[in-house]
C-alpha cells in the first residue's frame, strides 16, 4: 500500500532532467568519478554537493561539482542550472575565471538518471566572502595596493565575460575565489596571491553585445535596483548596478570612423600602440588629413569626438581647417579611443621585436586575441574599451538620425566595428583599416551594420555577413596591420 501524503503537504513531482541533451551539448572530455579520490567536503546543497578531489594517476587537485539530474523539478533546475554552468565555461579562458577541467555523467550510484560531475580548478584561498569576514574578526583592513590589483583582476575578468556576451548575474563576494601564495595573516595580501570569478550557475548567454534581459535572477543582497523592479537590463548593470541608457535602445545614430594620417611610426613600420611620443604625422599623412577635410565639406556632423594621442588630434585639427563650418568647433576626448596598448612593445619596430622574440609576432599575426604583453590580454582589453566607447558616445552623440565623426586609430576602429555587429575577438585580424580611410557604422536601436565609405565606398554588411567571411577564410589574415 502507497502512503498518503500527510494533509497539506504535496509530494514532490518526480521531473526528468535531459541528461542525454546534456551529455551532447557537453563537448568535453570523458570521465568518471571512480578516476577521483575524495579529499574532503567543501560545500552542500539540497541537491548536489561540491568535494575536493584528488586525480588518483596524476595527483592534480581539483573541485567536484556533483549534481542528480532526475528527481524533483526543482533537482532538475538544479541540473540544467549546473548544466548551464558548464557549457558557458567550455568558452572562457581567463587568467581570472575559474578554470573549466571538464564534465561527465556518472551512472556507477544512480540507475534513475545519474550525477552530473563538474570539474574546476582548485582556489585554495577560499572565496572572499570569508577572506573579508576574517579581516573583520582581526578588526583590520585589507593592504590597499594589493586590493587596487585584485579589483583590477576582477575588471578584467568581467569584461572578457562580457566580451563573450555572457551575464554572470550573482557577482558577490562568495563567488570570487582567490589562489596564489596566501600571506598567512587575512589582512596582508600576498604579490602572488589574485583572484577569479566563479559560480555561473545563473549565468545568461546573450545573442548580441546589447541585448537587454529582464529576469530576475541572483542574491537578493545584491540585485541592482533594475532587476528588482523587472526592469530591462545589460551588462551594464554587473559594472555599474545602473540600467543600459535608453539611447542604447531607441534612435537611429550614424558614426563616420575615420583613422589618422600616417605618422613617422607608420612608415617605419614601428610599433605605436598608445604612446604619444616621437610619432606624428608625416607628408603623405597631412595630404590625408586635408583630403578627409575636402570630403567633409559634403558630409557635415553634428557631433566630434577623437582620440587624446596627438596623430588622431593633428589630424583632426588639419581636416577642420580645410573643412571649416561643417565640423563642430570643439570635439569630445575619450581615453577609451586611444589606440591598442602594447606596452613594452611600443616605439620598436616588427623586426627589432621578431629577432627577441619571434612566438610574440606569431601571435600577434595568427592569434592576436590570445596575445599578452605585460601580463596583460592586449586585444581583449580593447574590445573591452570599445563597448565603454560605444557606451560613452551613444549616450551623447545626436539620435535623430545626424552624424557623428570620430577621429582614431585603426586597431580600436576595427574594434569599435566588432563590438558593435557582435563579432568576437577574432574579428581583429579579418578587418582592415587604412591611414585615413573612413567607415560608417549606423545603429538603429541596437542592431548596428556597417561599410567603407572614403576613399572607396562599400556595400553595407552585417553580423551575418562578417560571420561568413570568418567562416570561409578561418585564420586568415585579412588585415594590413603588420605594427599598430
Amino acid at each position: 500500500m502507497r502512503p498518503r501524503a500527510s494533509a497539506g503537504v504535496r509530494p514532490a513531482k518526480r521531473t526528468a532532467a535531459p541528461s542525454a541533451a546534456i551529455q551532447a551539448q557537453l563537448a568535453t572530455a570523458n570521465g568518471a568519478l571512480s578516476d577521483y579520490v575524495k579529499v574532503r567536503t567543501v560545500g552542500r546543497g539540497s541537491f548536489g554537493e561540491a568535494l575536493l578531489v584528488r586525480h588518483r594517476s596524476s595527483g592534480q587537485m581539483s573541485v567536484l561539482k556533483r549534481v542528480r539530474l532526475e528527481g524533483s523539478s526543482d533537482a532538475a533546475a538544479a541540473a540544467e542550472s549546473a548544466a548551464r554552468e558548464a557549457q558557458v565555461l567550455q568558452k572562457l579562458r581567463h587568467p581570472h575565471i575559474v578554470e573549466f577541467l571538464g564534465a561527465f555523467v556518472d551512472n556507477s550510484r544512480d540507475s534513475t538518471g545519474g550525477t552530473l560531475c563538474l570539474l574546476m580548478a582548485f582556489c585554495e584561498g577560499g572565496d572572499l566572502q570569508n577572506r573579508l569576514q576574517k579581516v573583520r574578526q582581526e578588526c583590520r583592513r585589507l593592504s590597499e595596493q594589493p586590493a587596487l590589483r585584485w579589483f583590477d583582476e576582477l575588471c578584467s575578468a568581467l569584461a572578457y565575460v562580457h566580451q563573450h556576451q555572457v551575464l554572470h548575474r550573482d557577482l558577490k563576494p562568495s563567488n570570487i575565489f582567490l589562489s596564489g601564495r596566501s600571506a598567512g595573516s587575512a589582512h596582508y595580501i600576498h604579490e602572488e596571491e589574485s583572484v577569479s570569478i566563479g559560480d555561473f550557475g545563473v549565468s545568461r548567454p546573450l545573442t548580441h553585445s546589447m541585448e537587454l534581459v529582464t529576469t530576475m535572477v541572483g542574491t537578493p543582497c545584491y540585485l541592482s535596483p533594475e532587476v528588482c523592479e523587472l526592469r530591462q537590463y545589460s551588462d551594464a548593470f554587473e559594472r555599474w548596478g545602473s540600467p543600459q541608457p535608453s539611447v542604447l535602445s531607441t534612435g537611429e545614430q550614424r558614426f563616420l570612423l575615420v583613422r589618422h594620417g600616417q605618422t613617422t611610426f607608420n612608415a617605419e613600420k614601428r610599433f605605436q600602440g598608445s604612446m604619444d611620443e616621437g610619432s606624428v604625422l608625416t607628408a603623405k599623412g597631412i595630404s590625408q588629413a586635408e583630403e578627409l577635410g575636402q570630403w567633409l565639406k559634403g558630409n557635415p556632423v553634428a557631433a566630434v569626438f577623437v582620440s587624446p594621442l596627438l596623430r588622431a588630434r593633428q589630424t583632426l585639427e588639419v581636416a577642420r581647417t580645410v573643412a571649416g563650418e561643417v565640423l563642430p568647433p570643439t570635439e569630445t576626448k575619450l581615453s577609451e579611443l586611444r589606440e591598442i596598448d602594447l606596452y613594452e612593445w611600443q616605439g620598436r619596430t616588427q623586426d627589432e621585436i621578431r629577432a627577441e622574440d619571434p612566438e610574440f609576432i606569431r601571435l600577434w599575426k595568427e592569434e592576436t586575441w590570445n596575445l599578452q604583453v605585460s601580463g596583460r590580454y592586449v586585444v581583449r582589453d580593447l574590445w573591452r574599451r570599445s563597448i565603454e566607447a560605444w557606451h560613452r558616445m551613444r549616450q551623447v552623440a545626436p539620435s535623430r538620425g545626424e552624424t557623428s565623426l570620430v577621429v582614431a586609430h585603426g586597431a580600436i576602429i576595427k574594434a569599435l566595428i566588432s563590438t558593435a555587429l557582435g563579432l568576437p575577438e577574432q574579428g581583429f585580424r579579418h578587418l582592415a583599416m587604412s591611414n585615413g580611410e573612413v567607415v560608417e557604422v549606423a545603429w538603429s536601436g541596437s542592431e548596428a551594420k556597417w561599410r567603407k565609405l572614403h576613399p572607396d565606398k562599400g556595400p553595407w554588411r552585417c553580423l551575418a555577413d562578417e560571420e561568413q567571411a570568418m567562416k570561409a577564410n578561418p585564420g586568415k589574415d585579412l588585415s594590413n596591420m603588420d605594427a599598430a
